[in-house]
């Protein structure tokens, strides 16, 4: 039964007597639901109340210093990305470009040594070998380089082979006295 229309006739004397006693009923609901909200202790604060300047102060720089992390840590994690891939090409191209293995840029070094020196490639001691990476004006221009220190007797020469061409040459004398 529709509450409306049973009030309506409720009002104007028409309804009937089932109609009444619905309305009747529905109406002392409503009156009961009153009284229970009536009854409930109004809030003494609002749920949601207006920040004050200190708060919205305090919620900006905490935005601001999070959003400087954040860019920070995106500006680092694009330079290790960057360095990264770099160095990568270098290396790859580097790597790439070696026509020469350890041992014989210690060959090279020796040949070097005794051309230079006059002295016999046999007593000539290869010490300490270093590969070091040379970047060129093109990063696929890379190139590894050996270091190579070669003895003669009290003389100790340090030689720079190419790992690309096996071009050598005597970059600093030693003389041990």
């Amino acid at each position: 039964m529709n509450f409306e229309d049973a009030y309506e006739r409720y009002k104007n004397g028409t309804a009937t007597d089932e109609e009444a006693a619905f309305v009747e009923v529905e109406i002392e609901r409503a009156r009961q639901v009153r009284a229970l909200l009536d009854e409930q202790p109004e809030p003494e604060e609002p749920i949601v109340t207006e920040p004050d300047s200190e708060t919205i102060k305090r919620a900006k720089k905490s935005f601001n210093l999070k959003s400087t992390v954040r860019t920070i840590v995106v500006v680092l994690c694009s330079l290790a990305i960057l360095t990264a891939a770099f160095f990568g090409v270098v290396c790859l191209s580097a790597g790439k470009n070696a026509k020469l293995s350890r041992v014989e840029a210690i060959e090279i070094a020796r040949d070097c040594v005794s051309e230079y020196s006059g002295a016999d490639g046999e007593r000539l001691i290869a010490g300490d070998v270093d590969r070091e990476l040379r970047i060129g004006g093109r990063l696929t221009n890379s190139v590894y380089v050996y270091e190579v220190s070669v003895m003669d007797g009290r003389v100790e020469y340090e030689v720079v082979v190419s790992a690309q061409t096996g071009y050598a040459q005597i970059v600093d004398i030693d003389y041990d006295d």
